[in-house]
Order: C-alpha cells, then structure tokens, then sequence
C-alpha cells in the first residue's frame, strides 16, 4: 500500500460508469490476482510518485496534451464536482481533511458569475427610502 500523508488517503471512492467500466475491462483482460495492484511498477511494487511523473512527462513530450499533468488531474475531478455541490465536496474524493488546500489550488476559478439576475433585479423593484424629515 501507498504511504499516505493523512488517513483521509485511506478511502473507498466511488467512480462513475465510465471508470469503472474501463477498470473492470483491464481487470478481466489481465486476470490480477486480488491482492495485485491495478498500475504497479515495473518491478510489480508500488509506483513511487516521482516515478510516474517522470513517465507521464515521458509519454506526452512532443504530444498535444503536453500540458496535463497530475494537477490538471486533480482539477480536473474537483471543479465539476465543486461545481454542482460545494466546496466540501471534492474534499474526500481528493483525499484532503479540509477545504483550504483544494480550494487554493484544486479548484477553477469561475470565469464568470453565477447567474443571479432575478436576484438583483429586485433591488431594482424597491420604492426608494424616503428621505429622512419629508
């Protein structure tokens, strides 16, 4: 098993249909025993972080997809889910204890506001305050 910085790191995800599809067909086309990992070192271990890095960088030099890295990955889970939920959701699917940490780096930033229109639009409804001695 990995090491794990906190025991929040220790977790049952849950994945949608289209992950665990792909897992369960690279499950039944390798046939791992059930105490193998799905993506071991090359020596059949646990892949060191570092390592993986090396390779992923490796495998997508020259390509058109040269700019995702681990982060984007991370980002790329927490925002959508930020998104629809909150920002204490992405939270345990990240493996972090607080928000502080995915907040600053995990989540997109909104490019534009949320649409509260029907919101505003109210101030504009209200009769203006009389004026104090009228």
């Amino acid at each position: 098993m990995a090491a794990r910085k906190t025991m929040a790191g220790l977790r049952t995800v849950k994945l949608p249909p289209f992950a665990a599809a792909t897992l369960k067909k690279k499950i039944c086309e390798e046939r791992p025993e059930p105490d193998d990992m799905l993506f071991p070192s090359s020596t059949g271990t646990v892949r060191s972080p570092h390592n993986f890095r090396r390779q992923w960088r490796d495998a997508r030099a020259g390509s058109a997809c040269e700019w995702v890295t681990p982060h984007v990955f991370r980002k790329s889970v927490a925002t959508p889910i930020d998104q629809k939920y909150s920002s204490k959701r992405p939270s345990p699917q990240l493996g972090h204890t607080g928000t502080a940490i995915m907040e600053k780096h995990y989540i997109a930033k909104a490019s534009e506001t949320p649409h509260l229109t029907d919101a505003l639009q109210k101030l504009g409804q209200q009769e203006p305050p009389e004026e104090p001695g009228s």
